[in-house]
């Protein structure tokens, strides 16, 4: 039994370490403008369109199928602890950080295991949510970051496979909204706060994402902070398509959905998390007589 797990092992690991078939455009952040003049020399030994970036100490070039630019660079003793591969379709503020996350179930975990130590990939963290695992690790080759969690997600027992993705937010931009100042939770001095400017550098999200904000009590559908981001608002309760506030006493509809999505760089209030989504207003019910 063990020598056929481990032949399956071997097998699931062979198409585990594979490039896509499609060259693409690939950028490495170096630690310093040296060690980039470095990788763009080596690389250009075997990879196409090799470009140095020097004011971000980067280096851009065509990735093609069956070639590691981790194993090049490594036959030369250039260390790449801390550089960085950009996330394609984001701005040099976006990166993939050489992790990958995967989740599954424990009763798998044997097998999860033997297969990262066949992958010669690393764990360099574990937790533990009931029944199910979660580890980040640091694969073999770092080329492979993105395309190992495709294959992860065939192993038996697993839950989900990312490539790890990590921001280098700018906060250089705040929506006009007057009372921003005021929710603490956005961004404050001690950074005892969810980081939002750093998040609305990447996206403030769009309005084809629908946050479905169920509440007890009603909403206010005029609210000039959220009214232009409401859609398909629905009362459980009556069994139509006005969930409005019904009794003075419902005052916690409302603010839920602003925390979500209040429209954001309006001028007016404050600004949700989300300013540029929609919400989805729905009242499940209310005791009148609280």
């Amino acid at each position: 039994m063990k020598r056929l797990l481990s032949l399956i092992c071997a097998l699931l690991v062979s198409g585990f370490l594979t490039l896509s078939a499609s060259a693409q455009s690939t950028m490495i952040y170096a630690n310093s403008l040296e060690e980039a003049k470095d990788i763009a020399q080596t690389l250009k030994e075997d990879f196409d369109e090799v470009t140095l970036h020097t004011p971000f100490n980067s280096v851009s070039f065509l990735d093609a199928e069956g070639k590691s630019w981790n194993a090049l660079l490594r036959a030369k003793n250039l260390n790449l602890s801390g550089a960085l591969l950009s996330v394609p379709g984001f701005d040099q503020d976006v990166f993939y950080s050489g992790r990958i996350m995967l989740s599954f179930e424990a009763f798998y975990e044997p097998t999860i295991s033997e297969l990262l130590n066949l992958s010669g990939a690393q764990i360099v963290a574990k937790y533990t949510f009931g029944a199910n695992r979660l580890v980040e690790i640091l694969p073999a080759d770092p080329a492979f970051v993105v395309s190992v969690p495709q294959e992860m997600r065939n192993w038996p027992g697993v839950i989900h496979a990312e490539a790890d993705i990590i921001g280098k937010g700018n906060s250089d931009y705040l929506p006009d909204d007057p009372s921003l100042a005021s929710q603490w939770f956005i961004s404050q001095a001690n950074d005892a706060d969810i980081d939002a400017p750093e998040a609305w550098d990447i996206t403030t999200g769009s309005a084809s994402t629908l946050i479905a904000v169920i509440d007890g009590d009603g909403y206010d559908l005029d609210h000039p902070d959220l009214a232009a981001n409401i859609i398909s608002p629905w009362d459980a309760v009556n069994s139509d398509a006005d969930p409005s506030i019904e009794s003075t006493f419902e005052r916690h509809g409302t603010p839920c959905a602003g925390l979500a999505a209040a429209v954001g760089d309006n001028g007016v209030g404050v600004a949700g998390v989300a300013y540029d989504c929609s919400v989805v207003p729905i009242r499940m019910a209310y005791n009148h007589a609280a």
